[in-house]
């Protein structure tokens, strides 16, 4: 448990150093949160380590300060040529729709971080057309997903996979009775 808070803690630090530090226009904390959708009160204490955002969150400002999800994470404690994880060590962040998403592992370095989720029906990564600066990658393990684009829409079913190019608009949609259970892979631009 004091892991977790610990892990909250730094998500927290480094949103705050971006707000603070990496802010060229020096917005304010009620102007970032007035952009990605949170009120004052809810990222001052998301920046001070007193609640976690969720999965959306986390990307609407990865999306605004233009980072790779993958900067919020550590990568792992040692320097090893095999890394194993244990599904109760790993760090789980809560979505907006009940989903969990948990980071099964994270290199900051190649700004890449692989999560596994587990993504209640009826959920949507957001209520239009996504346009993110890094590339996203999503594995169906069980369950299917609508792919929405511009101009066309798929649906993928358990075994299939589709990778998002950097800025290309796109939403993604669990409209059916089944849970989704899948991998999701962000990649940075590095």
């Amino acid at each position: 448990m004091e892991e977790k808070l610990e892990e909250i803690k730094r998500i927290g630090r480094r949103l705050r150093n971006l707000r603070l530090k990496n802010n060229p226009q020096k917005l304010t904390l009620h102007e970032v949160a007035k952009a990605v959708g949170y009120s004052t009160a809810t990222l001052s204490q998301i920046e001070r380590g007193i609640i976690a955002p969720s999965i959306q969150g986390l990307l609407k400002l990865a999306d605004f300060y233009k980072v790779s999800p993958a900067s919020f994470f550590e990568s792992a404690k040692e320097d090893r040529s095999v890394v194993i994880t244990n599904p109760d060590d790993r760090e789980k962040i809560r979505g907006d729709f009940g989903e969990v998403f948990e980071v099964m592992y994270s290199y900051p370095e190649l700004d890449t971080v692989i999560m596994r989720a587990v993504v209640p029906p009826g959920s949507s990564s957001s209520a239009k057309l996504n346009i993110r600066d890094y590339s996203e990658f999503v594995y169906v393990c069980s369950g299917s997903i609508n792919v929405k684009l511009q101009n066309s829409e798929y649906r993928l079913e358990t075994g299939e996979s589709v990778f998002i190019k950097a800025n290309t608009p796109f939403k993604l949609l669990v409209n059916d009775d089944k849970v989704l259970e899948g991998v999701f892979i962000y990649f940075g631009k590095k």
